[in-house]
């Protein structure tokens, strides 16, 4: 776990956004020193009732562009009023003070600066803060810092990003999100 006493790490970082409330079915976190805290005991059913249906695995593998995005209950207002406006959003999550995070927060809030970035809601996460951001990291498959994904007016992703990412391609995928016709 990330605490002020015990630097941060990458696989601490992916725990603590997972500890967050960030319910991702079955995937792991353990760190060499906890091996194993990832891993479920099989559930166990009283005689003469049904076995609980498994949950489907958490995903695997980045969003991939094109896919369909929706709000939830548990969603950030801000989050899920942009999509039902049918605007561009940039969702960002960081670990302020890490050197790679910091540069992406900066790419992204250069494009919010100039013109390209009107009429786009830009929602930005520090992770370490461990709040108001809902369910997004499962929503928008969060596994690490920094990432940044951009979602058109159409709903659905136009890209995402685990790591590092500058300014200009930021710029094409919010010029990208902003095109897309919504529907």
């Amino acid at each position: 776990m990330v605490s002020r006493f015990r630097p941060a790490t990458r696989s601490a970082l992916a725990c603590s956004v997972l500890l967050a409330g960030i319910a991702l079915g079955t995937a792991g976190c353990a760190s060499d020193d906890t091996a194993g805290a990832g891993q479920t005991a099989p559930a166990v059913t009283a005689p003469g009732t049904a076995a609980a249906v498994p949950q489907a695995p958490a995903r695997s593998g980045p969003l991939a562009p094109g896919e369909r995005i929706s709000a939830t209950t548990d969603s950030p207002k801000p989050f899920a009023t942009a999509l039902t406006a049918r605007k561009a959003i940039v969702v960002t999550f960081v670990l302020r003070g890490i050197a790679d995070d910091d540069y992406v927060e900066d790419a992204v809030q250069a494009v919010r600066r100039n013109g390209l970035g009107k009429g786009v809601v830009f929602l930005t996460y520090d992770v370490q803060r461990q709040k108001g951001f809902g369910n997004l990291p499962t929503i928008l498959n969060v596994t690490g810092t920094p990432s940044v994904s951009v979602i058109g007016r159409d709903g659905r992703i136009v890209n995402a990003w685990t790591g590092l990412v500058d300014e200009k391609m930021l710029r094409q995928a919010v010029s990208d999100a902003k095109d897309a016709t919504p529907g």
